[in-house]
């Protein structure tokens, strides 16, 4: 299944899923992949607070990204607008992080094979030196692989330490020197999530591109350090949440074997409170309902522009009623305006409900791919060669012989739970299978809201 592209309809990827068959997790199943070398991705940043304060001039992201205090009104909306669709800057480190867990994946999946080809060796009086040696060749590789990692997620978790309280500082002050009553990032956000009423009210403006609205003043300069610079906190915190599960992950998953290669207890034993195991048929039943209420949010967000271009073909006629109707210029103007409002903020609002509803499908077929990709080996030409050499001297083959079982669980981390109920809230038919996720990984540590439907 294509995981780089855009959900698509629910049935078509239901029939990609059959056709890949993306839940065979045949333990024979191999990819000969090269292991990449991590390297020490550090890049110096600032020591102290006042170096930090500086790197942000005191003004925050608005400064950074080039609106100065003589910027006319258009320019500083234009690019507050234009910083708001940009790219989410740690995308790169985030598709890595899910690089670095892949890679120690790959490794158990092939400590797993190796460890159930020397116990069959055993039982069948088959020489193992070879195996051992190998088996230890690659605990050594995974050991050195731990180590690199463990610098890499060192110096990531630094950067956000050190960069995320400044950002808030940041926010604070502006929202402050605004609204007069914010004394800690608590009395703005939950997580990301506005909670501060006039905030609220703005931020939706802006998002709903109402640019006529008198909250939105973009020649004040604490309005744009708390519009971009909630930007740029959304992002750190997305960045600093993806960080936190891939680093518990990753070291629950270096737990499950031992420094010499060997299984360590038993598998999914679980040591870390944040995280849960998911099964094959739990996460099957959870991808095909995101499927299903994908397509079904698909063709409300399609039948929708289709009224909205009708609804702006029709503006002429509208106008022509209202002038007959003895308005004048300055009420149709008005009235008309506020039509074509709301029919674009419905709009965006179940455009937005679509787009939540398709990363939640996005966040499930993350973990598929992970229940995949720990079932997945790399080096496999070295034992596949061995194998048969083995076969044409003992007149047996190494493949007849016990392969390791199929990992049918994944660990999967309290936050992700979380980011999946957060999306698929956003409809009222998502309420039961939502309870039923809650109840199969953290009982009741989690509140459902439901949501409207539309």
């Amino acid at each position: 299944m294509k995981l780089n592209k855009p959900l698509g309809s629910g049935k078509e990827e239901k029939k990609k899923a059959l056709e890949d068959n993306i839940f065979d997790l045949s333990s024979n199943k191999t990819e000969a992949t090269k292991q990449p070398t991590i390297k020490n991705q550090y890049v110096e940043i600032p020591e102290t607070d006042e170096e930090w304060d500086n790197a942000f001039f005191d003004e925050g992201v608005t400064q950074l990204i080039g609106i100065y205090p003589d910027a006319s009104f258009e320019e500083a909306q234009g690019l507050t607008y234009e910083f708001y669709c940009e790219k989410d800057e740690y995308i790169s480190e985030k598709v890595f992080f899910q690089k670095v867990l892949t890679n120690l994946l790959n490794f158990n999946c092939l400590l797993g094979k190796f460890n159930a080809k020397i116990e069959s060796c055993k039982n069948a009086s088959v020489d193992i030196e070879w195996l051992e040696n190998k088996l230890n060749e690659i605990a050594e590789d995974r050991e050195e692989f731990l180590q690199h990692s463990g610098l890499y997620f060192h110096n990531q978790k630094r950067y956000i330490d050190e960069s995320l309280p400044i950002v808030e500082k940041i926010l604070i002050k502006s929202a402050n020197n605004l609204f007069g009553d914010v004394s800690s990032i608590n009395n703005l956000f939950n997580g990301t999530e506005i909670i501060h009423p006039q905030m609220k009210e703005q931020y939706q403006n802006f998002c709903n591109g109402n640019q006529d609205s008198d909250k939105l003043d973009f020649g004040n300069r604490d309005f744009l350090n708390l519009i971009n610079n909630y930007i740029e906190y959304t992002r750190l915190y997305s960045f600093s949440k993806e960080y936190e599960s891939i680093f518990e992950l990753f070291n629950e998953y270096a737990e499950d074997y031992k420094y010499g290669g060997k299984i360590n207890d038993s598998l999914f034993r679980k040591h870390n409170p944040n995280i849960v195991s998911l099964s094959k048929n739990q996460l099957e039943e959870l991808l095909n309902f995101c499927l299903d209420l994908n397509d079904k949010y698909a063709k409300k967000d399609k039948l929708q522009k289709k009224i909205s271009r009708e609804t702006f073909k029709n503006k002429n006629l509208i106008e022509k009623e209202l002038e007959l109707q003895g308005l004048s210029d300055e009420e149709i103007h008005n009235q008309v305006f506020k039509w074509l409002q709301t029919r674009s903020q419905l709009n965006n609002t179940i455009n937005e409900k679509y787009v939540k509803v398709n990363k939640g499908g996005w966040y499930v077929l993350k973990l598929v791919k992970r229940l995949k990709q720990s079932n997945t080996s790399i080096y496999t030409i070295p034992m596949t060669i061995y194998e048969e050499a083995l076969g044409l001297i003992n007149t047996m083959s190494l493949h007849a012989l016990k392969q390791p079982k199929e990992n049918i669980y994944i660990y999967v981390h309290k936050n992700e739970i979380e980011a999946i109920i957060s999306y698929l809230k956003e409809s009222s038919e998502s309420k039961k299978i939502i309870e039923k996720l809650i109840s199969q990984t953290f009982g009741d540590k989690f509140e459902f809201k439901e949501q409207s439907s539309f």
